[in-house]
């Protein structure tokens, strides 16, 4: 009688619906600050199959502009950083990372249900600062989460709500 229970509860697990995966285009459009925070903006453009395009603005006035590419890994997408037209067209990356040029990088977090993007600079003296930016559907908005981790630094974390 037990293995009928199990064989139900296994049962009832198969039938239940997933939740899905979160893929880039879901978070498709442009968004802004839905009150004063890290983030004043965040635009995603799908571009074509395993492409697409991310414009993130700081509140500050700093500002990431990436092309992301899909990867062989699942989920995983390499950045190039455009520094012009013909950049955005031949996808060129700007400069090494060793030298001073930021590395971004992006992935599809399926235990957050977010989109995470990785921003990591090397300073002269070898010292990092990692930017790691999640973000995720919050009904009608997108939430988002900051960490900035830098070499002898307590980790800063800053969290805000984005809306069309």
């Amino acid at each position: 009688m037990r293995w009928l229970g199990a064989l139900w509860g296994l049962w009832v697990l198969l039938l239940a619906p997933g939740v899905a995966a979160l893929a880039p285009e879901d978070l498709a459009g442009r968004w802004t600050a839905a009150q004063e925070g890290a983030l004043s903006g965040f635009r995603l453009q799908p571009a074509g199959a395993g492409r697409f395009r991310v414009a993130v603005t700081f509140a500050d006035g700093e500002r990431w502009e990436l092309e992301c590419v899909a990867t062989g890994r699942p989920g995983v997408y390499a950045a190039s950083s455009p520094t012009g037209l013909l950049d955005w067209l031949f996808a060129r990356r700007r400069g090494e990372p060793l030298q001073g040029a930021p590395l971004f990088w992006a992935r599809v977090a399926e235990d957050e249900q977010a989109m995470v993007l990785y921003r990591l600079v090397i300073t002269a003296d070898g010292h990092f600062r990692l930017h790691r930016l999640a973000l995720r559907r919050d009904g009608e908005g997108l939430a988002y989460d900051l960490r900035i981790l830098a070499h002898d630094e307590p980790t800063r974390r800053l969290a805000g709500r984005l809306v069309r």
